[in-house]
C-alpha cells in the first residue's frame, strides 16, 4: 500500500512487545500483532481488558512507552508529529459522537469526512454524503440538529461520515451500541458488504459481543489478562517500567491472533470470560450461548 506523500507500507499495524503504563499501573503488556494492509480485522474481549487504550494507540492519539508500533508504515512516538498519517484512519465511536457540536448539521457532519484535498467541490462534497446517508437510511436527518438525534442515529450518521472519507485504516469502536434490532442488522449488513468489496482499506472492528462481528470479517485479535506469572516474568525484562502489580489487576494482552474460525472456540470464550459457552456460526454469523453441564 502507498499513502500519497510515497510511504509504502505492508501491515497496517504491527506491534511488537508493546506495553503501556500509567500512574504506576501497567494497562497493556507485550502485545503483538500484525494486521496486514487491506485486511479484515475484529479486535475483540471483555470490558476493561485494555482494548479502548491500544485503540488509542492505534489511532495515534496515544503512544506505547514500552515496545514499538508501526501504523500505515511508520512508527508511532510520543513527541512525533503524525499528523499526515492520523488523518488517514478515521475511527467510529461514541467519543467522536460527543465531540460534535450541539447544533451540528448531520449532513455537514457527514461531508467533513471528505478531506480539502480530495478534489471535490464543496456541493459535490455534500452529494456525496447525501448518497451515503440515503444508504444508511438517515438521509431525513439531513437539516437536523445533532443534539436531536438518537444514539442510533448519531451511529449511522458517524459511520456514513467514515465510509465517504478517504482513510487507509477504518475503526468501528462497537458501532452498534444503542441501536434498536433494525438500526443493528443495518449497520452489520453494510459492514459485511463493505468487507467482503474490493476494498484496499483495511478495516478494523472493535466489539465484545460475537454477534455483532459481521460477515466478512475473517481474522481476530483476542485480549485477555496477562497471568501473573508471564506479568513479573515481562516486568523483570523491562526494568524501566515505572509500574507495580501491588494492588492491581495484571495487564490486558494479545491471547490470540489469526483467522477468526480458529479463534472464536468454546474453550477460548469459556477461558475468556469465566463460564462455559458454546460458539457456533451460521451463514457467517457467529452466536454464543451459555452451556449447561447437561448440554
Amino acid at each position: 500500500m502507498t499513502l500519497l506523500d510515497g510511504t509504502t507500507y505492508d501491515a497496517a499495524v504491527r506491534a511488537r512487545s508493546v506495553g503501556y503504563y500509567r500512574n504506576r499501573r501497567l494497562i497493556l503488556a507485550d502485545v503483538n500483532l500484525t494486521i496486514a494492509a487491506g485486511g479484515r480485522w475484529v479486535l475483540f474481549g471483555p470490558n476493561g481488558v485494555g482494548k479502548s487504550t491500544l485503540l488509542e494507540m492505534i489511532a495515534m492519539r496515544t503512544y506505547p512507552n514500552v515496545g514499538e508500533l508501526h501504523v500505515l508504515g511508520g512508527r508511532t512516538v510520543a513527541g512525533s508529529d503524525p499528523e499526515r498519517r492520523r488523518a488517514r484512519v478515521v475511527t467510529v465511536s461514541a467519543a467522536f459522537g460527543r465531540s460534535v457540536g450541539p447544533e451540528m448539521n448531520p449532513l455537514t457532519v457527514v461531508a467533513s469526512g471528505i478531506s480539502r484535498g480530495s478534489g471535490y467541490s464543496a456541493d459535490e462534497a455534500y452529494e456525496k454524503a447525501y448518497a451515503m446517508m440515503r444508504r444508511f437510511g438517515v438521509a431525513y436527518l439531513a437539516g437536523k440538529r445533532w443534539h436531536n438525534l438518537s444514539e442510533g442515529e448519531r451511529t449511522r450518521v458517524m459511520i456514513s461520515r467514515a465510509l465517504v472519507s478517504p482513510a487507509d485504516l477504518l475503526i468501528f469502536d462497537e458501532p452498534t451500541t444503542g441501536l434498536d434490532l433494525g438500526g443493528r442488522e443495518t449497520v452489520l449488513r453494510e459492514l459485511s458488504a463493505l468487507a467482503s468489496r474490493r476494498d484496499d482499506r483495511t478495516m478494523l472492528l472493535v466489539t465484545h459481543q460475537v454477534e455483532d462481528i459481521p460477515a466478512g470479517f475473517d481474522h481476530i485479535a483476542m485480549m485477555g489478562r496477562m497471568t501473573e506469572h508471564k506479568c513479573v516474568i515481562y516486568l523483570d525484562a523491562h526494568p524501566r517500567i515505572y509500574a507495580t502489580l501491588d494492588g492491581n489487576t495484571t495487564p490486558g494482552t494479545i491471547t490470540f491472533a489469526g483467522p477468526i474460525g480458529e479463534g472464536l472456540t468454546d474453550k477460548r470464550l469459556a477461558s475468556m470470560f469465566g463460564i462455559s459457552l458454546h460458539v457456533e456460526r451460521t451463514r457467517g454469523r457467529w452466536k454464543a450461548a451459555f452451556r449447561s453441564r447437561l448440554a
